[in-house]
């Protein structure tokens, strides 16, 4: 108790809430899912305390600890087992974590690649293990946007650009399934002429660092009320980026152009 109670969302002599009662019972599960207890239970007792209380009570039923077995991943029929497998942060013989889990289930849904994502238990031929059944519905992850503009700067203007979120660049000739990120892009107009190439591998030696490269070509016309020139540049970019925290990043990239006035 003295573990859990500080973190208790209902304290006494508060109003009662319903809301906090399924928080603390979220958050009870939850801290016996992180240590491995996967079948842990928590039955709330509400009792009659004088004419306007009630006394709050939380039964748990621990269940025994559970490690890893297998991982097994399913309905990916144009994504690499290695895609999928990487955003699963629990791995085989790890302590079976109900949190971890989750997280590796909005993890992979938050990659794009899949309309539904079920990460869930499952009974397992050894005792004290359990297994991990990821179950994904893959969806469309190309575009193809084209179209056509006029601006005061620009003047006539067309584009076309072609991405694809879930490519593979050894994959002939889908060329998808590989968890890359390719982006081409073509601007031509009266005024400019703008092309670029890009492709990004976000787990680089099968690690947490994304490695993306960019081929470009840029002629561009600019007009200022005391003069007209035009600018090309002509170059690319490689860079390494490497997440310090859920939210943040460090990125290192060398840039060489030639630029011409």
């Amino acid at each position: 108790p003295e573990e859990i109670m500080p973190e208790i969302l209902l304290k006494g002599g508060q109003l009662y809430s319903g809301t906090k009662v399924a928080g603390d019972e979220k958050l009870i599960r939850d801290y016996y899912g992180s240590q491995g207890y996967a079948d842990a239970r928590v039955n709330t007792v509400l009792n009659p305390a004088g004419p306007n209380g009630v006394d709050v009570s939380y039964s748990v039923v621990e269940g025994g600890k559970s490690f890893v077995g297998k991982v097994n991943i399913s309905g990916n029929v144009k994504t690499k087992d290695k895609v999928v497998r990487r955003e699963v942060t629990l791995a085989p013989g790890d302590v079976f974590n109900t949190v971890e889990l989750d997280a590796s289930r909005k993890r992979l849904q938050n990659t794009g690649y899949y309309s539904q994502v079920d990460a869930l238990p499952a009974d397992s031929y050894e005792a004290g293990y359990r297994d991990i059944n990821v179950s994904v519905v893959e969806q469309n992850t190309g575009s193809l946007v084209f179209g056509a503009g006029f601006s005061s700067i620009d003047s006539l203007v067309g584009y076309v650009n072609v991405t694809q979120t879930n490519f593979d660049v050894t994959e002939w000739p889908s060329f998808q399934g590989g968890g890359q990120k390719f982006n081409m892009g073509l601007r031509l107009g009266t005024e400019r002429k703008d092309f670029s190439i890009g492709l990004e591998e976000p787990y680089f030696l099968d690690k947490r660092l994304a490695l993306a490269g960019e081929l470009f070509y840029r002629d561009l016309g600019f007009v200022s009320p005391n003069d007209a020139y035009e600018q090309r540049n002509i170059g690319g970019e490689v860079s390494l980026r490497r997440p310090v925290t859920e939210f943040s990043y460090v990125k290192l990239g060398y840039t060489l152009q030639q630029v011409e006035i």
